[in-house]
């Protein structure tokens, strides 16, 4: 529990995102404010958007970097996570966010060699797929709709992440991926707030591989929007 009490400390820190308030943990206990559940709206869809492109606008000192006093070794969902850093993008999210998990899954037998091979010739070709450099963002990590929760206030408030610094586009990708309510009016938000070009194209197609990956390689024949005994308010 200390990587993600770690790691809510640090998104509240932004200012940015709305993030339960940490209350004390153990190695088996996080207690966290309750969220009083409300339905997801458009206009908080959009509020979502636009204070995900400040977070990740606060930026992160590398690629794989831990919230401050988070450890190197986390975990993303039931999968281990290591946060080595690196200023090389492509090659660390493939060396640390996609084969790792790839290969576990083959050795599971949820994932076959010839689909691996697919998946290792996309990673190969990550520098030039994915796009011009950017600096580091700070990144919930982990943020599909389970790890989204639409509050009673009207507001979007985000737990359970796996958080680290990485490419800007892997959330909107996780987002995507899971399917996010109002994913439109999240991305419309957005791009309110970082308007770029390219935004949800390359980087996002390959940032894609990474979550379903650990998922696959860790709970074989689960359903991916089915949230997990971790996912889900906190009290």
């Amino acid at each position: 529990m200390r990587a993600e009490a770690a790691g809510l400390r640090w998104l509240a820190a932004s200012g940015t995102v709305r993030i339960p308030a940490v209350r004390g943990h153990d190695r088996r206990w996080l207690v966290t404010d309750r969220v009083p559940p409300g339905t997801p709206s458009a206009r908080a869809a959009v509020r979502l958007g636009r204070d995900l492109a400040a977070l990740h606008a606060c930026g992160a000192p590398a690629f794989g970097a831990p919230p401050p006093d988070g450890p190197e070794d986390a975990y993303i969902g039931l999968a281990p996570m290591r946060n080595v850093t690196s200023d090389d993008w492509p090659r660390w999210y493939a060396e640390h966010r996609v084969l790792p998990y790839l290969r576990r899954a083959v050795d599971d037998g949820t994932v076959r060699p010839a689909e691996a091979d697919v998946v290792e010739r996309v990673c190969a070709r990550l520098p030039e797929l994915a796009g011009p450099a950017e600096p580091p963002a700070r990144l919930h990590g982990d943020l599909w709709h389970g790890n989204v929760l639409w509050g009673a206030d009207g507001q979007a408030w985000l737990i359970d992440p796996a958080a680290h610094g990485g490419h800007r586009e892997t959330d909107l990708a996780m987002l995507d991926l899971f399917g996010c309510p109002h994913l439109d009016d999240v991305r419309d938000g957005y791009q309110q707030r970082h308007r770029s070009p390219t935004a949800g194209a390359n980087a996002s197609a390959c940032t894609s591989s990474s979550p379903s990956g650990a998922r696959r390689a860790v709970r074989p024949g689960a359903t991916p929007s089915r949230p997990s005994p971790r996912h889900g308010p906190r009290s």
